[in-house]
């Protein structure tokens, strides 16, 4: 597609524009480019793995590690959020834990210690990205995404903001402290239909010891309805609230 200018450009741009986020939990992008064949981004090295994986070889997290591993995600969506930029594909796999490395060149173990790293958020592939005249550079409004983990808006093609990641992060939290999503079904369209119109079992249901605080904090970033979500800034310090009780 670089061979598109306005593809080009437009790839262009929302490289600059993630490049231009200054936060912890959002990957650092150093460079962009295109050639004749295809556009390319020069991102910073992490020592992995992806909070995905973790739940895999790990098991369900902890409270104690999850909720300000969450809540540093949130800090980076707020970044993104106040830049115009709305992710739309926050997941476990696009969360990856990082670590410095030790001065005889070792890392922590992040599967055993998850604790020891810091979440960053990565793959901003289909973000929406918003130029200074509050023009979108993406395409128009598309079910894109990943169906365990979308936002009812997102799942039937609805224009989407800052509010579809703030649900997004709450399916997350699901599937870190229970190793499942809110919603299981048989294929992609019958979970998305689940995100558009199902009330999910609450967080406390299904894990006696939640938190009470966290669980109203969840089942509020799963409303359907965007407008009554709190905002990534909000959910950060809720999160660190709960977390120091």
């Amino acid at each position: 597609g670089a061979a598109d200018p306005a593809l080009a450009e437009r790839f262009r741009r929302e490289g600059i524009a993630i490049a231009g986020l200054s936060n912890d939990a959002v990957v650092k992008v150093w460079d962009t480019g295109t050639d004749d064949r295809r556009g390319w981004l020069v991102m910073e090295l992490l020592s992995g793995p992806n909070t995905n994986t973790l739940v895999k070889e790990h098991g369900p997290l902890s409270y104690e590690v999850v909720m300000p591993l969450l809540a540093a995600v949130a800090d980076g969506l707020q970044a993104a959020h106040d830049a115009g930029i709305t992710h739309r594909d926050v997941k476990p796999a696009n969360i990856v834990m990082d670590a410095p490395q030790a001065v005889d060149g070792t890392r922590p173990d992040l599967i055993a210690h998850p604790e020891l790293g810091r979440p960053v958020l990565v793959d901003f592939g289909i973000a929406h990205v918003v130029d200074e005249a509050g023009k979108q550079l993406t395409r128009p409004a598309t079910a894109i995404g990943t169906a365990a983990y979308m936002s009812p808006e997102q799942a039937r093609g609805l224009e989407v903001d800052s509010a579809s990641d703030v649900y997004s992060l709450a399916c997350v939290a699901y599937h870190l402290l229970l190793g499942r999503p809110p919603f299981l079904a048989d294929s992609s369209i019958a979970v998305a239909h689940a995100q558009a119109f199902d009330t999910p079992v609450p967080l406390a249901e299904l894990s006696p010891d939640a938190p009470p605080a966290l669980d109203t904090l969840i089942a509020r970033m799963l409303a359907k309805d965007p407008t009554l979500r709190p905002t990534a800034r909000e959910v950060a310090k809720e999160l660190r609230a709960i977390a120091a009780n």
